[in-house]
C-alpha cells in the first residue's frame, strides 16, 4: 500500500455491493483497514484470519508482523472516516448474509463481527461487543448464525460472550 491509504481506501468507495466481496478488493481492503485501526495487534486473532484469507495465505505471523512494523501514519480525520466506513461495511455485508439466509456464508459475516469486535477491543473502546449484542437482537431466530458467531468468538482471546 505504500502508506497511501486514502487512494487503496478510495478505491472501494464506488464498490456499494454488500455482497461479492471475493471477487472484489473490497474483501482484501475492509479487512486490511480493520487491522489497520486495530494497529494490527497481534491478539487480534480474527482480523489476521480475515487478512490471509483475503490474501489465500495459511500463515499469516509474518505478514501481519510486517504490516505493523510498516503502517506509518495517519490523520486523526482518515482514521474517523476509514472507521466509519468499516463498520457501515461490516453492517451492510452482515445484513445481506444473514438477511438473505445465505447459511453458506454465515461464518463469513460472524467473522466479520468479530473482527470490528476485536479492532475495538484493541483500541480500548467501551463496548467493543455492541455490534455483536446488535445483530443477535436483530436476528433472534438465525440459530446457525448464532453458531457461528458462537465459533468465530471461540477463535478469538477476547472474553466469554454469551451468543
Amino acid at each position: 500500500m505504500n502508506q497511501d491509504y486514502d487512494l487503496v481506501f478510495d478505491a472501494v468507495a464506488a464498490d456499494n455491493e454488500a455482497l461479492g466481496w471475493s471477487n472484489s478488493i473490497k474483501g482484501l481492503v475492509i479487512p486490511l483497514f480493520i487491522g489497520l485501526l486495530s494497529g494490527f495487534d497481534e491478539h487480534s486473532l480474527v482480523i489476521q484470519k480475515l487478512i490471509s484469507g483475503a490474501l489465500y495465505l495459511k500463515n499469516n505471523d509474518l505478514l501481519f508482523k510486517c504490516l505493523h512494523d510498516s503502517k506509518g501514519s495517519y490523520t486523526e480525520e482518515q482514521e474517523k472516516k476509514w472507521y466509519a466506513r468499516c463498520i457501515s461495511e461490516a453492517e451492510k455485508r452482515t445484513d445481506a448474509i444473514v438477511s438473505r439466509q445465505l447459511r453458506g456464508s454465515y461464518y463469513k459475516a460472524a467473522r466479520l463481527l468479530v473482527a470490528v469486535a476485536e479492532m475495538r477491543f484493541s483500541r480500548n473502546e467501551g463496548a467493543p461487543f455492541s455490534i455483536i449484542h446488535k445483530f443477535i437482537e436483530k436476528y433472534p431466530r438465525h440459530s446457525a448464525f448464532r453458531g457461528e458467531l458462537r465459533t468465530a468468538l471461540a477463535n478469538t482471546g477476547l472474553t466469554e460472550l454469551k451468543v
